[in-house]
């Protein structure tokens, strides 16, 4: 078996991909749910059982805004990661920390648990360079190897170009930088010059994040359409 900590409850859609890709990719082990484990020497248990223990999908920092219930604080998810990295150290098992990215680290305390976070891995996989970059700034030892969220692996691949005229869906994080967000709008602008309609969707629970983003992603549209 393998255990299993993915993203928080908070964002269902995510924590089901992410558990899909494991499976997918490790079919001849069963997948074990840390949250449905129990907690201490139940979970210590079930980590001295397993082949290894996977992190997978999680962000060290919540997205901006007020935390609806179920979302952790600041900080909490650095510390959960690290306590996974310190469950698999007692139970003598290796530790695969993969599609992990984090925002700006405020603070001394979540700086430091960060950086503990990521120093225990056997493997350790980001999500993006930023993160990378977060995670330097914060003390965290490098090099880092940068690849991309376990969900893309079972991916479908991506139909032809569709008719004009069928909706596209844009799914939004509000952790999203300047950057990155001007160059998606460029790209939606071209999608909605060849006359297909958008929508424009938040990622988890909608924050101020989410919301300013669509507002301004909305008028840009509306413009170039």
């Amino acid at each position: 078996s393998v255990l299993l900590a993915g993203p928080s409850g908070s964002d269902p859609a995510g924590k089901r991909a992410v558990y899909d890709a494991v499976r997918t990719a490790l079919p001849d082990n069963d997948v074990v749910d840390v949250a449905r484990s129990g907690s201490g020497r139940t979970l210590l248990g079930a980590a001295r059982r397993s082949a290894g223990v996977v992190v997978a999908g999680t962000s060290l920092t919540p997205t901006p805004g007020p935390a609806p219930a179920g979302r952790p604080s600041a900080g909490e998810s650095a510390r959960s990661v690290a306590a996974m990295a310190m469950l698999s150290s007692a139970g003598r098992r290796p530790l695969a920390v993969v599609g992990l990215s984090t925002g700006r680290l405020e603070g001394p305390l979540t700086r430091m648990w960060s950086a503990r976070a990521v120093r225990r891995p056997d493997l350790l996989l980001l999500g993006d360079e930023d993160s990378a970059g977060h995670l330097a700034a914060a003390g965290a030892p490098l090099p880092m190897r940068v690849a991309a969220d376990p969900a893309w692996a079972v991916m479908p691949t991506p139909p032809a170009p569709a008719p004009a005229g069928d909706t596209v869906v844009v799914v939004l994080d509000g952790r999203l930088d300047a950057r990155l967000e001007a160059d998606l709008t460029a790209g939606l602008e071209d999608v909605a010059r060849a006359g297909h309609p958008i929508r424009l969707m938040p990622w988890a629970a909608p924050g101020p994040g989410e919301g300013i983003m669509c507002g301004r992603l909305a008028r840009r549209l509306r413009a170039a359409s």
